[in-house]
């Protein structure tokens, strides 16, 4: 069996940690903690793969940032910094968000009282490519169990 067709996922574990939870013949899930320390070199490792290929692609999956100030609720405010360097990546990759139906945030800390931080940290960004090959892509927000913070 050659290659053909196939996929490779590597990563560094010093970068981020990875954990497979299932497979099957075409796909594969897996979640992927990055570092806080380590996320705008992700950005631009990414941005610099966006250069490189049109391929369609699509990112998505708990971000943990955030591209305008309305989508967190609660806490401290956003620092612009931290806006403009994810909306940097945004347009390096040539992004477009798929937009969404459903509740606007996708996570809580789960507090019950007037410290309550609620976020739309989940998303899918894809390229023209992307929407062009699949135009009916669609992204649905499912109400959020109380056993979970998403």
């Amino acid at each position: 069996m050659g290659f053909a067709g196939g996929m490779w996922l590597l990563w560094n574990p010093n970068k981020v940690t990875l954990e497979p939870t299932g497979q099957s013949f075409q796909e594969l899930h897996s979640v992927i903690k990055l570092f806080k320390s380590k996320r705008n070199q992700l950005w631009n490792t990414l941005s610099e793969f966006a250069k490189r290929h049109s391929l369609p692609w699509l990112l998505i999956g708990d971000l943990n940032d955030y591209s305008k100030s309305t989508e967190r609720f609660g806490g401290r405010p956003i620092p612009i910094s931290r806006l403009q360097n994810f909306n940097n990546f945004i347009n390096n990759c040539h992004f477009i968000d798929l937009g969404f139906t459903g509740p606007l945030f996708t996570w809580t800390n789960n507090h019950l009282d007037d410290t309550i931080i609620r976020g739309r940290i989940d998303r899918a960004l894809s390229n023209q490519s992307w929407i062009n090959k699949f135009p009916d892509s669609k992204v649905y927000h499912l109400p959020r169990s109380y056993y979970s913070d998403h």
